[in-house]
């Protein structure tokens, strides 16, 4: 499902980029896949598990910066908002749980 404030043209492949590779939307986008299949209220993974859902190595700022886990629609990684997710991240746990939102 698109996200009206999420760009829908070029700007919607951006990249995210790490010193090894290059994580690209569609990747990002089988995470999306993958919480709304889920559909729990309260989703919990960790970070290799999210690497293991989108088939790379998540980039070393999701590692170093809370905002990486925000709620920024701008932001190419952030498709848990597009499923209806917020994200709370515990970096030195190296954990996750994605919340359902209200209404969603």
């Amino acid at each position: 499902m698109c996200n009206p404030h999420r760009p829908s043209t070029a700007d919607s492949r951006s990249e995210t980029v790490n010193d090894e590779h290059v994580v690209r939307r569609e990747q990002y986008e089988r995470l999306e896949r993958h919480l709304r299949t889920d559909g729990r209220e309260r989703i919990e993974m960790t970070f290799a598990e999210v690497a293991a859902v989108i088939g790379a190595p998540l980039p070393r700022s999701a590692f170093n910066y809370p905002g990486w886990w925000g709620a920024d629609p701008t932001h190419t990684q952030a498709v848990w908002l597009d499923a209806g997710y917020q994200a709370r991240a515990n970096l030195t746990a190296q954990r996750v749980a994605f919340i359902k939102t209200p209404g969603s």
